[in-house]
């Protein structure tokens, strides 16, 4: 279950059918949902990710989600998602 926020995070950069059907049994599976009938899987995965609280993150989530967004978005986002960082919200 720790790695449910890292898989969502990686769909939301993948791109075209190929890489949702990569990605989402494998949600589906630790969710005991089926994310992949929805019209908007990733929209209704944050909504369940963030109804489920009780989720932990694997250790160094924070500085590879970091790394990832940094690379996709904003180098920038290092600044700020290291491991360490403070937070006052879930990490995911």
């Amino acid at each position: 279950m720790r790695f449910i926020g890292p898989l969502i995070d990686l769909l939301r950069f993948v791109r075209g059918r190929d890489g949702y059907i990569a990605v989402l049994p494998a949600l589906d599976h630790l969710t005991h949902q089926s994310f992949d009938s929805s019209s908007d899987p990733l929209s209704d995965l944050m909504i369940w990710d963030g109804t489920h609280t009780e989720l932990s993150m694997p250790p160094g989530y924070t500085a590879w989600k970091g790394e990832l967004y940094a690379e996709m978005i904003d180098p920038r986002f290092r600044n700020f998602l290291y491991e360490g960082a403070p937070t006052r919200i879930r990490g995911e």
